[in-house]
């Protein structure tokens, strides 16, 4: 009897260990799998935008990230600007430090120019708005009653980019033209991305809305 209830605690602290050991295995992969990241295991783009009319822009996709190129409608060999856009939660490309890397989806931004409104009313994004430039010329009843509520706030003074207004603005990226560069150059530093639009340069009015 004794041999017998021996017998069975030592099966029962064996097979403890083994459960020990089988969960240490477990969580090890799973520690394995975390640190890889989650960019390594899904594809978060299944379906990808391929420009028909434009020619001002390239998107390039991995599992976790899009590279998106500006390039000039006139002479697409051409770069203008490069960004990363990557998904939250997941490693940045190695290389990225090179180009600026926008986590998305945006949470929020601000656009300098009165002409991105419609755009951004098409694609159900104003609410998304932190701050505009030129509030005086806001047409839009929606964007009018936010920045009436100050949820919207105006960005620019004596109609030039006012970096103090665009930081209060809680801005996390910022969409601008060409010509605002040189007064966005602090940004830079500030570690807020500034995207410039070139649609006018297309070529075609389908071209421009795309």
């Amino acid at each position: 009897m004794d041999s017998f209830f021996n017998n069975r605690y030592i099966d029962e602290i064996g097979a403890g260990v083994f459960r020990l050991f089988l969960w240490g295995i477990l969580f090890a992969g799973i520690q394995a799998c975390s640190s890889s990241g989650p960019d390594q295991r899904f594809d978060y783009y299944p379906v990808k935008v391929e420009p028909e009319f434009a020619s001002g822009f390239r998107v390039y996709y991995f599992p976790s990230y899009k590279r998106v190129e500006i390039v000039n409608p006139m002479d697409s060999s051409h770069i203008e600007h490069t960004y990363f856009l990557v998904e939250h939660g997941t490693k940045p490309p190695e290389n990225e430090d090179e180009f600026p890397v926008i986590r998305v989806p945006l949470s929020n931004f601000s656009c300098l120019s009165t002409t991105h409104i419609p755009f951004l009313k098409k694609l159900d994004q104003l609410t998304k708005l932190a701050g505009v430039g030129h509030t005086d010329r806001i047409i839009d009843s929606t964007l009018a009653q936010q920045i009436e509520e100050g949820w919207t706030l105006e960005i620019t003074s004596s109609g030039q980019p006012d970096i103090e207004r665009i930081l209060y603005a809680n801005t996390h990226v910022l969409f601008a033209y060409p010509f605002d560069a040189y007064a966005l150059t602090s940004l830079d530093r500030l570690n807020i991305p500034v995207v410039y639009v070139v649609e006018s340069n297309e070529k075609s009015a389908l071209a421009r809305a795309e």
